[in-house]
């Protein structure tokens, strides 16, 4: 359904991005009712950040028995992920609360976030190690159902092309198994060049020319819009709604799979279970890539861990809808995480045409 008030408030709050903040206080008193009214409004300010430094409080507390339980059952990179989480909320809470209400406090628990990520950073090696052990062996992370019979398939990109063949090979070996029963819909997602194509219709060519002609070509969907794991999910919801594969409210269960790598399972799965009605039972197939070395396991498990982090402070920014409460969009709210994106995501801010393309339509919109 067409939201044309979506892009209204989108561009309000570009132009206009401190018309949701109370206004300034006239310092020029205009009489005793003033004061008062003044006064009350001082006091809901500092009550408030008053219970915002309450809620960092517990925060804090809450990462600290989740490292302790960590150490406890060996769960180090759950606790770890999670510690990580929490401090990206806590930063959120103390950036809203201010130091005003409480300065003492609010130093006192800054100090403790300070102590979190020293800490957090001391571990780093030793969380890098356990990741990838864990993850490298993961061929499957979600939920089972949506590998035996998934009514939806959902390739990701990348610009390794070996690493790119192996998704595709997997994508084949998925695809013949699944021929005896109903062909679930392909979906290849990227929008990055590759050799000076969309990345996409590039595993689009190669999917179908893996197949054998078994996949006609218009039996393969081509998502050209985005650019990380978070679009990737994003735009495939969008795209699937738009041409009506999907309901905007969720409805009956649907399953989804998606084939990336291994290193990059189980963080494709934290932000599809995000974006994605709950209504979906998503897995997400992991391919393991080509360069097994000691040397090349230790870098990508790096730099899927900045990545992880990178993405949890996305999500956690982009569902700061209005109400400045994290986790505030439910899943499934393409719409909305939409217009975050537009507003705040550095790889599609002031993208209108995404707008255009996915929210609205009609004459009178600006124009890239």
């Amino acid at each position: 359904m067409k939201r044309p008030t979506w892009f209204v408030l989108a561009l309000w709050f570009a132009l206009f991005p401190d018309s949701g903040r109370s206004p300034a206080r006239d310092p020029i008193p205009t009489g005793v009712s003033w004061l008062s009214s003044s006064e009350q409004a001082r006091r809901s300010r500092t009550s408030d950040r008053a219970r915002q430094l309450d809620q960092v409080e517990r925060l804090l507390n809450d990462v600290r028995t989740s490292e302790v339980a960590g150490l406890v059952d060996g769960t180090l990179l759950e606790a770890y992920h999670g510690a990580i989480v929490r401090g990206e909320q806590v930063a959120l809470e103390l950036r809203a609360a201010y130091e005003k209400a409480d300065p003492e406090r609010h130093a006192r628990l800054l100090g403790r976030l300070s102590d979190l990520l020293s800490r957090l950073g001391a571990r780093r090696v030793e969380v890098e190690r356990a990741h990838a052990g864990l993850f490298a062996s993961r061929t499957l992370v979600g939920d089972p159902r949506a590998l035996s019979r998934p009514d939806f398939v959902i390739v990701l990109g990348c610009q390794n092309r070996r690493e790119l063949g192996a998704r595709i090979e997997k994508t084949r070996e998925l695809l013949v198994s699944a021929s005896s029963r109903s062909q679930p819909t392909v979906i290849v997602s990227g929008g990055s060049k590759l050799d000076g194509r969309c990345e996409s219709e590039v595993m689009k060519t190669s999917l179908i020319r893996a197949m054998s002609g078994r996949l006609a070509a218009g039996s393969v969907l081509c998502e050209v819009d985005s650019l990380d794991t978070v679009g990737n999910a994003v735009f495939c919801g969008l795209l699937m709604r738009r041409l009506r594969l999907t309901s905007e409210r969720g409805g009956e269960e649907k399953r989804l799979l998606v084939v990336t790598s291994d290193f990059h399972a189980a963080r494709s799965h934290e932000i599809f279970s995000r974006v994605f009605p709950r209504s979906f039972a998503i897995a997400v197939a992991g391919v393991k890539r080509p360069d097994r070395s000691t040397e090349s396991v230790a870098r990508w498990a790096g730099n899927e861990l900045r990545s992880q982090h990178r993405s949890a402070r996305e999500i956690l920014s982009l569902t700061d809808l209005l109400t400045g409460q994290p986790e505030s969009i439910e899943p499934g709210a393409l719409d909305d995480l939409l217009v975050q994106m537009y507003l705040k995501h550095d790889l599609y801010h002031g993208r209108t045409d995404l707008l255009r393309r996915y929210l609205v339509s009609g004459p009178g919109l600006p124009r890239r």
